[in-house]
């Protein structure tokens, strides 16, 4: 499996560690990581205070740890490094540049767009974002349709109460009516969690004991 890793300072990670609630902050999520790739800038050794870890192969995924936090998402694009320099590309072919991520961001967070009831309305709002609405719909429909891929690992002391809230486990799936925990039984570090969904290494199990 291709694994590119980043370090991150303490702006990088603060930027990605985020709530997931809804759709949008998925989406958002995505740009967020397409943006500090394509203008990544490697941290000092004493300003490292997370780590992320892009697998594109076949399994694409990222993953993000940060002060005790880490979750891990589908990645809806391809990386490439060509002599240092970054590109980011949809499975679509489109390059998710960043003037491209900025509008998506844009459609989602600064209008109703997302939101709006209206067609012509939801029209209006691309139109006045981006100077290519046609590559920025068939950008944000693409997204809005990729399988998000959820999961969190919590270390929860705070929390901890036996079986019902175990002191570490796996959340699966962000939305209250549908996310569930399963019990770890140690603490995972950012490699373990990879390997736990990597689709070429042996398969993990599951006990009820």
């Amino acid at each position: 499996m291709k694994i590119e890793p980043f370090d991150l300072d303490q702006y990088q990670a603060a930027n990605l560690v985020t709530v997931f609630r809804e759709r949008n902050n998925i989406i958002l999520f995505w740009m967020r990581v397409a943006k500090t790739i394509l203008s990544f800038v490697k941290p000092k050794p004493d300003q490292v205070r997370g780590r992320m870890l892009v697998c594109t192969d076949k399994m694409h995924r990222v993953f993000v740890e940060n002060q005790g936090k880490m979750f891990s998402t589908a990645l809806p694009f391809s990386v490439n490094n060509v002599d240092g320099f970054y590109s980011c590309t949809l499975r679509s072919g489109i390059d998710l540049s960043s003037k491209l991520s900025s509008e998506i961001i844009a459609a989602l967070s600064t209008t109703a767009s997302f939101t709006n009831s209206e067609v012509l309305g939801f029209a209006d709002d691309i139109m006045g974002i981006s100077d290519d609405p046609d590559t920025l719909w068939a950008a944000l429909s693409e997204l809005v349709n990729t399988d998000d891929g959820y999961i969190r690992f919590d270390h929860d002391p705070d929390r901890e109460d036996g079986r019902r809230h175990p002191l570490n486990h796996v959340d699966i799936f962000f939305s209250q009516s549908a996310t569930f925990k399963i019990g770890v039984s140690e603490k995972l570090k950012i490699d373990a969690l990879s390997d736990l969904l990597n689709v070429q290494t042996d398969c993990h199990y599951i006990s009820n004991t």
